[in-house]
């Protein structure tokens, strides 16, 4: 299965070293990274609107497994590249990780007319637009969430939403904790929303019309049916993709 695990990675950088970072991530380090035989594709956001609670660009690494997640974690490449960033932007302190999470795939609905994510990256020339939303959720409240998306949000609200116009992808992933050193930070996992949905648009204005939408609305008050007093947002941001390297 295409992108069945991504690790989402955003750090934060003083405003002194930040144009050294970027060009030394773009230039040396990602490209580097997907050499590796194990990483699929990384993809380099940024943020549509200012926010001081969610960094201004974010990346994801996409895997086919967790197997070879696992693997480009452990691997000498990866450690000595995130070892020369550490010593060059993180010590002495000149940035630092953001957020780090890995999730796991649970279900894609694509609408069939965008094409693949990697036709719309060469293709769009105002590229994707990505929303990433999750809420906080006691562990009685994510055992809830689990059944009522399974029995309510594949069959019923999704399709619903897919048939919007420029809404081209709607994932669905789970917060997974890999025993590897650096790959969830901050290292508690209550930093990062428990299950993840990610909305890909092929366009602001498509993004624009979903969130006015009458279907939206329709799935907000479907969440009340479990949960009367709604849900609380951990992650509500919005990001355009900029670059992808990929094998």
């Amino acid at each position: 299965m295409e992108d069945s695990f991504i690790s989402i990675a955003a750090t934060k950088m003083l405003p002194e070293y930040r144009e050294r970072y970027f060009q030394w991530v773009y230039e040396v380090y990602y490209p580097l990274l997907t050499k590796t035989p194990w990483l699929k594709r990384i993809d380099s956001h940024r943020i549509l609107k200012e926010n001081p609670e969610y960094n201004t660009s974010m990346s994801i690494y996409r895997f086919e497994n967790l197997r070879e997640l696992e693997n480009f974690y452990k691997s000498p490449e990866y450690i000595s590249l995130a070892k020369d960033r550490d010593v060059t932007f993180y010590q002495p302190l000149k940035g630092e990780r953001f957020w780090q999470a890995t999730y796991q795939l649970l279900k894609t609905f694509v609408n069939e007319s965008a094409g693949s994510l990697t036709e719309k990256n060469d293709k769009n020339k105002d590229n994707p637009i990505l929303h990433l939303e999750g809420y906080r959720l006691s562990p009685e409240q994510e055992e809830n969430y689990f059944n009522w998306f399974i029995k309510r949000g594949y069959d019923a609200y999704v399709p619903l939403l897919m048939k919007l116009p420029g809404l081209q992808e709607y994932s669905w992933y789970k917060l997974i904790e890999v025993d590897l050193p650096n790959v969830m930070m901050p290292k508690d996992a209550n930093a990062h929303p428990p299950y993840l949905s990610i909305l890909r648009f092929d366009s602001l204005k498509a993004y624009e019309n979903f969130e006015k939408s009458p279907e939206l609305a329709v799935f907000r008050e479907g969440i009340k049916v479990p949960f009367a007093r709604g849900l609380l947002f951990k992650w509500y941001v919005q990001y355009q993709l900029t670059r992808s390297w990929r094998k």
